[in-house]
């Protein structure tokens, strides 16, 4: 028994050792021989980190000219967060563990698979990983939100619209849809969804307001394509041919709402020349599943059949000039199929940035964008700026300077916000979608 309590013993701390020595392995080795270790990369988020914000933006934007509006708490949580400093370095410590014990573990991507071939077999629908993949019926992979309280995002909406009315600008929102669908819910039996709840709460706030909303989930039900078509199976966003005629429905409701005369056949597809990678895409509920779980699946990338000229600023820092495709998609996510590493739809808008200036040099309008948008909009915005001089795309996520100082700067024709459900949740600072100051 003694020898048995001792050969355990060492055998754990041989384990231990091991595992440590494998995270040190890898964190030493990954920026000298990338491409030897590919395989053992971890699994890539959709969203474009890179482009985080580093308080430039606060510094050319600043909040010393901004509105009166006060965001619920907000004070409050900066507070906190200055009094606990010490608690931050720790959590920030702790985060650091966190991901050098699991991304950088040396064959994680064996362990994922495993942990879901295992799923597959036991017929278990969902995936647990750092976030909970469910398969629906139909064989389409999905997230699951909570339910939130959506008064924040209405007050937010209402009082940003006030404000745009005061500046003349015309304002809309445009609520991206869930990908389960409200009136054919594929979800297993005992999963529950709270997106469409959340939307419909949020909606209802703005029911007696007068701020203009764009639901597509009622235009995509009212479609004649089937629902689910509409998105990837295996990636929480729509997929690029709903992108362009969702620019199409955009546009047209702008006309409708504020009597422009804009070409709503922009979301036509017969309008564009397609390119489509066959098995290529490989989205963020494919990568949690992993290749044991889930098939890659097609994309189609579509460029304007006439002739284009742009100039594109990503972040003030990097700047492209020629056509549509050259500024507007990055081509080398389709150079060879990298499931987990890459994510193909962050071809358009280059995966996207704190804030994209896009300037269409076939026009002499002088009309001015302004597009507040989450990564569903990376697939839309590209397409209407072909009726726009200037669109600027910014995504609040990591833009951490004053919008409303930005917009009294630009002084745009027109404000658009759109956001997917999965972005209404309870964050209420300057990292919220909606926190317009």
């Amino acid at each position: 028994m003694e020898k048995s309590k001792k050969f355990v013993g060492v055998a754990f701390i041989v384990i231990v050792v091991a595992f440590m020595l494998s995270v040190a392995f890898r964190f030493a080795v990954r920026d000298y021989v990338g491409v030897l270790f590919d395989w053992m990369e971890p699994i890539a988020s959709e969203e474009n980190d890179s482009n985080q914000s580093n308080g430039e933006w606060a510094k050319k934007y600043p909040f010393d000219t901004c509105d009166d509006y006060e965001i619920p708490n907000e004070d409050a949580q900066v507070t906190i967060a200055e009094d606990n400093s010490f608690l931050s370095k720790i959590n920030t410590a702790k985060e650091s563990v966190d991901y050098y014990t699991t991304n950088l573990l040396i064959g994680r991507i064996k362990f994922v698979e495993t942990n879901a071939k295992f799923n597959k077999l036991v017929g278990n629908n969902i995936v647990t990983a750092t976030d909970s993949v469910t398969l629906m019926k139909n064989g389409y992979l999905t997230f699951v939100s909570d339910r939130q309280d959506t008064s924040f995002h209405a007050e937010s909406l209402k009082w940003f619209n006030e404000k745009m009315e005061e500046k003349g600008i015309d304002f809309m929102y445009v609520q991206y849809p869930s990908k389960v669908s409200v009136k054919d819910n594929q979800l297993p039996a005992g999963t529950e969804d709270n997106d469409n709840a959340n939307i419909d709460s949020l909606l209802e706030g703005l029911k007696n307001s007068d701020v203009k909303v764009l639901d597509f989930r009622c235009l995509l039900e009212s479609r004649e394509e089937d629902y689910y078509g509409s998105f990837f199976k295996t990636d929480h966003h729509w997929k690029t041919e709903t992108g362009v005629w969702a620019s199409g429905e955009i546009v047209k409701a702008l006309n409708d709402s504020f009597g422009y005369s804009l070409d709503e056949s922009i979301g036509e597809l017969s309008n564009y020349k397609a390119e489509t990678f066959e098995k290529f895409c490989f989205g963020s509920q494919g990568k949690i599943a992993t290749l044991s779980f889930a098939e890659p699946e097609d994309i189609s990338i579509y460029y304007p059949k006439e002739k284009t000229d742009y100039t594109v600023v990503y972040d003030e820092i990097e700047t492209k000039n020629g056509n549509f495709e050259d500024t507007l998609i990055n081509r080398t996510v389709f150079d060879k199929p990298d499931y987990y590493s890459v994510s193909t739809y962050s071809a358009y808008l280059f995966g996207g940035s704190a804030v994209i200036n896009i300037k269409n040099n076939s026009l002499s309008n002088g009309k001015r964008l302004v597009f507040v948008t989450d990564s569903y909009g990376n697939c839309v915005a590209p397409y209407i700026s072909q009726l726009y001089e200037y669109v600027d795309v910014i995504d609040l996520r990591k833009f951490d300077g004053s919008l409303m100082n930005y917009i009294g700067v630009k002084s745009p024709d027109t404000v658009l916000v759109g956001c997917n459900p999965s972005v209404i949740t309870e964050e209420k600072s300057h990292n919220s979608m909606f926190n317009f100051k």
